[in-house]
């Protein structure tokens, strides 16, 4: 038996993802997806919308196994091979990850877990095993999370995600499409956030729902993006530089992607770039608006990976926040976990006053938790930009 013939598409593989509000109708929007469907039923909802669609598929009749990632995996290598599956429909990530947020809090709170890294750690494997279980099947993919009203520190109402910015990065990596569920006087539209290859933002209008069930959605929103740009055209915008971000975590994506076009990457890891992108919020009094982060982290992306390909080694980019000093002086192993006791001791051998040291810890400190490596790193190169040499055993 001979080989079918390829069928070109006329738009690329949709891999999406789809933010709202609780209620706002994404499990419905999800029916309108390329059937048959196969609903990872994290929420338990879907019974509630399926009569919209009845061509799916079960991936297990045991709810339990819905929020598993590992039952996940399991039942999809079992059963996926020879299955015709038009698209995985992941609803919602939050009902998968939120659970696991929790447990790390607890955890690092109950002295189950060293610190917040072992406590999330489970958090951040779940998210891998479940983006690697999914994807590798070769069908669409919805992925569906809440967007939840909350407040800041100083009352301020804000929309806040339910999963972290670190897990929104790393899910950019699966989906070539952003959506958003919008509201405005009793009507419901999809606000197309981002594209990798088409329009995107203020490039496309919101797309209104004229059926109350979002029918036809799903092509309307490939015309709107993809329709009248040639291949080469998608593939421009796919590599032009952005002139602004939807939200953090997708500037955090695309600064980890961007920074891997370097040998050494810029960042060792997407961590490493969530690290130096909000340690360059803080030092640039965290600018309100998202054309101002884009523009300083841009900047700040492009610099290290000019330095990485001049130097070809590490460089001063290679520490969470900007790149601004030299790189001459020994520097601390990233691999190593350092203590406070060996930052302080670091800081006297470099000849630094208590005072004088204190903004590099502050420059590294989320909530209670310091990342004294990412300090000591930089004050190694303020040091070495000031010509300071090591007095006595260095602090070691």
């Amino acid at each position: 038996m001979g080989f079918p013939k390829k069928q070109i598409p006329q738009y690329p593989r949709r891999h999406w993802q789809i933010v709202g509000r609780a209620g706002t109708g994404k499990s419905t929007f999800a029916m309108r997806m390329r059937a048959p469907l196969l609903p990872i039923d994290a929420d338990h909802r879907i019974d509630q919308v399926a009569h919209l669609n009845p061509d799916m598929l079960e991936l297990s009749t045991n709810p339990v196994d819905h929020n598993d990632t590992d039952r996940i995996e399991q039942l999809l290598n079992e059963n996926m091979r020879g299955a015709q599956v038009g698209t995985i429909i992941i609803d919602s990530l939050t009902a998968i990850i939120a659970p696991l947020v929790t447990k790390a809090i607890q955890d690092k709170e109950h002295g189950r877990a060293k610190n917040l890294y072992a406590a999330f750690k489970p958090k951040a494997m779940a998210m891998r095993q479940l983006q690697d279980a999914v994807t590798k099947w070769g069908s669409d993919t919805l992925w569906i999370y809440h967007l939840d009203d909350s407040n800041t520190e100083d009352g301020e109402k804000i929309i806040k995600e339910t999963i972290s910015k670190t897990e929104v990065a790393r899910l950019m990596r699966s989906v070539n499409l952003k959506l958003e569920v919008v509201i405005e006087k009793g009507k419901r539209g999809i606000y197309v956030k981002w594209a990798r290859m088409g329009r995107s933002g203020k490039d496309v209008d919101i797309l209104w729902d004229e059926t109350g069930t979002w029918l036809g959605m799903p092509e309307r929103i490939e015309r709107a993006v993809y329709d009248g740009l040639s291949q080469a055209e998608q593939a421009a915008l796919e590599n032009t530089l952005p002139e602004t971000f939807d939200a953090d975590a997708t500037a955090i994506a695309w600064g980890f992607a961007f920074g891997a076009r370097s040998e050494p990457h810029a960042f060792n890891d997407l961590i490493h770039a969530r690290n130096a992108f909000e340690k360059l919020m803080r030092e640039n009094n965290d600018p309100a608006t998202m054309d101002e982060r884009a523009a300083l982290w841009i900047g700040e992306v492009l610099a290290r990976v000019e330095a990485k390909q001049v130097t070809g080694e590490n460089n001063p980019a290679n520490g969470n926040g900007n790149s601004t000093y030299g790189e001459t002086a020994p520097r601390v192993s990233d691999s190593r976990k350092i203590t406070h006791n060996e930052f302080w001791a670091r800081a006297r051998a470099y000849g630094f006053s208590p005072e004088s040291a204190q903004p590099f810890v502050k420059a590294n400190t989320v909530g209670k938790e310091t990342d004294w490596a990412g300090a000591l790193r930089d004050l190694e190169q303020k040091a070495n930009a000031e010509g300071r040499k090591l007095t006595g055993n260095g602090g070691h």
